[in-house]
């Protein structure tokens, strides 16, 4: 018989601090954005009328605190209305600076920028004739939005899958 897997304490987060983080779409802004549930939810709630995601569905998990190896994920917006957002990386608890992106719209998430620990790439595409991004951890859902027309982006970071395959899970 396996066993569950232990984490390297020196090289990886400890995965049971992961939060699940979902995507949310604006049909007044014509913008995705990603965050924690709770703060969807709390956003909503506070900006009545000025916020209208609908949540899309839960994307990938991460810390909300510093771990070991993982950097700041930044939201980075292209205005002050959030009319576009995107995810960026920061080696310091300082945001990063983007061409084109200058709001920074706070720090959302910690991350790793290699893959370990079992993390998963997170793409980021996006829809210029849109102005708007949108990220996933599904190479297949990439792909198909290229297809689409959408752009490709690259690797923002590296999250935890929302699920770890029982595979993985036993020695």
């Amino acid at each position: 018989m396996g066993c569950l897997q232990r984490r390297a304490e020196d090289t990886c987060g400890d995965p049971s601090l992961a939060v699940i983080f979902v995507e949310g779409f604006s049909r007044t802004l014509t913008a995705h954005n990603v965050n924690f549930l709770a703060d969807f939810v709390n956003a909503d709630t506070i900006n009545t009328g000025t916020v209208d995601y609908e949540i899309q569905g839960e994307i990938f998990r991460a810390w909300k605190t510093p771990q070991i190896n993982t950097v700041p994920l930044f939201r980075m917006g292209s205005d002050t209305l959030a009319s576009d957002i995107i995810l960026a990386t920061s080696t310091t608890t300082d945001p990063p600076t983007v061409p084109g992106f200058p709001v920074n719209f706070g720090l959302i998430a910690y991350v790793y920028t290699t893959q370990i620990c079992s993390s998963v790439p997170l793409y980021q595409l996006s829809l210029p004739a849109r102005t708007d991004h949108w990220v996933t951890t599904d190479s297949s859902e990439r792909d198909a939005l290229v297809n689409f027309g959408w752009t490709d982006e690259g690797i923002v970071s590296y999250v935890l899958p929302l699920y770890v395959p029982l595979a993985k899970a036993l020695l």
